[in-house]
């Protein structure tokens, strides 16, 4: 307990029966490093904000399911695409903080857990193991004050009632490369069905066309104009300063304040992504949320009902390669 915040490494679940060629394969399956003596989990990928974010909560999960919990994170060794220059930087404690005692509960509740997931970014979010994922949220992905302060002056600014407001989230640029896109059009049509007595709509995308449609096109219908847009299909984090607007670091805070704000807002129309799993996981649940799935389909029950059958699946096939967790 002297490194990190660990209950007994259980290596009498790990097939091979060795705790170091587990703790390997962690690495090796969400790659990351981990120092012993000092407790920090250093995360090792370069791709988008919550791309970067999902992967690290997946290190986390992988790691308490060997009775390790890292008492610090450092993404010095990631979030490359949010630096300014060549030094190494650790946005983490720019984005987030750790709460010791957080983390205590969730090394306690671990222990008592044989069957830890890890999130699909591309999975149905209503059906997401929220009495988990909320244990590693509040131990290691609290808001950092910075990130409050900045989502609360947002909201003053724009004057925006989270209890009245409706969010609507479309992903475009890239995105349509890794699943089908459903259209700004039935993005309006799922906002027009779900407005009941809201007096405003939220409007945020990565897409400059998608953008104009949907304010053009939903009454009471505002954005955020601090975040960026782009009108190609390349993805925001692969822009550079001077297209963005904003300093690659200031870009990287402001995503992720905008993003806390629209989690606390009363409805929100969501798409399926990165971003959109890290809506849900920063509010806690799904309810109030109208999801867009892979396909482009609204999600309701049949999809919920396919995604569980996925789900057991995937715990079978965890058992059976003796894998640390599964995905849901």
């Amino acid at each position: 307990m002297n490194a990190v915040q660990s209950s007994a490494p259980r290596s009498d679940t790990f097939k091979d029966g060795t705790h170091l060629g587990r703790l390997q394969a962690t690495s090796r399956r969400h790659k990351h490093e981990l120092d012993p003596e000092s407790g920090v989990l250093y995360t090792i990928t370069n791709t988008g904000l919550f791309s970067n974010c999902t992967h690290a909560l997946c290190c986390l999960i992988d790691l308490a399911a060997l009775g390790y919990f890292p008492r610090r994170i450092d993404f010095s060794r990631s979030f490359l695409a949010y630096r300014d220059n060549e030094e190494p930087t650790d946005l983490y404690p720019a984005l987030f903080r750790t709460s010791d005692d957080a983390v205590a509960r969730l090394a306690s509740a671990c222990a008592h857990s044989r069957s830890l997931k890890c999130p699909d970014h591309h999975g149905i979010y209503s059906i997401y193991p929220y009495g988990q994922f909320n244990l590693f949220m509040d131990a290691y992905f609290r808001p950092s004050y910075e990130i409050e302060r900045l989502a609360n002056a947002l909201q003053e600014k724009y004057r925006i009632d989270c209890s009245n407001t409706l969010a609507v989230v479309y992903r475009g640029s890239d995105k349509g490369t890794e699943l089908k896109l459903a259209s700004p059009s039935q993005y309006v049509q799922a906002a027009s069905a779900v407005m009941g007595g809201r007096g405003r709509v939220l409007i945020q995308t990565d897409q400059a066309q998608a953008k104009a449609l949907l304010l053009g096109q939903i009454p009471g219908a505002f954005a955020i104009e601090e975040m960026p847009t782009t009108g190609g299909a390349k993805a925001l984090h692969l822009l550079d300063s001077q297209t963005l607007g904003a300093r690659k670091e200031d870009f990287a805070r402001t995503l992720l304040a905008v993003t806390l704000l629209i989690s606390r807002c009363d409805g929100i129309v969501n798409h399926c992504g990165n971003m959109a799993a890290w809506i849900c996981l920063f509010r806690g649940h799904a309810r109030g949320v109208v999801q867009f799935d892979r396909h482009g389909r609204l999600a309701g029950p049949l999809q919920a009902a396919a995604a569980l059958l996925k789900n057991f699946l995937r715990v079978a096939r965890k058992h059976w390669r003796g894998e640390l967790s599964a995905y849901a």
